[in-house]
């Protein structure tokens, strides 16, 4: 409960990046529905991880403007962090209705911090998360829907800086 009260703070005091179009109460952190608790446990069996030797952020939000709140798990843990010496952890998407959640698209290296911005690129937001190792240091990537999936790699998107991200109204997810 502490880490969720924590996580929660650190969001908002985060958020300082113009975020008023996209509203804080449609943004839900740290809290699971069953039916997103069920689609965890299914997707960790896929991967042969135990859900209790798992750790992750959820952020509970309407991606695709239908007016159903989707989920973002953000994994930080060994078994989706830091493989073949690449840094940054797996985020996974999953679309959710009244009855099931379902994995929609995964991000495999996010590292913090990890934004949601209010442009949209065919019907989904873009995404922008910093760039990690020598070259990406101060350096971010837009992370932009092509109608069927997002950049697996950060480093696969549209490179900028932090100066240029001023110009976009974002809030920090991770």
């Amino acid at each position: 409960m502490k880490n969720i009260v924590l996580a929660v703070i650190a969001i908002l005091i985060s958020c300082v990046c113009n975020a008023q179009d996209i509203p804080f109460e449609k943004l839900t952190q740290g809290k699971e529905p069953v039916i997103l608790k069920r689609a965890l446990a299914k997707l960790l069996k896929q991967y042969e991880v135990s859900p209790k030797r798992s750790k992750y952020i959820t952020v509970m939000l309407d991606l695709d403007a239908d007016g159903k709140k989707d989920a973002l798990v953000l994994f930080n843990d060994m078994n989706f962090c830091g493989g073949s010496g690449a840094g940054g952890c797996s985020l996974f998407a999953f679309g959710c209705n009244a009855s099931n959640c379902n994995p929609w698209f995964n991000i495999d290296i996010v590292n913090p911090p990890f934004y949601i911005s209010d442009e949209r690129t065919k019907g989904l937001p873009d995404f922008i998360g910093a760039l990690a190792g020598m070259d990406g240091a101060g350096k971010f990537s837009i992370l932009k829907y092509d109608g069927k999936a997002y950049p697996m790699l950060p480093e696969d998107g549209q490179t900028t800086t932090e100066a240029e991200l001023k110009t976009r109204k974002l809030i920090r997810l991770f």
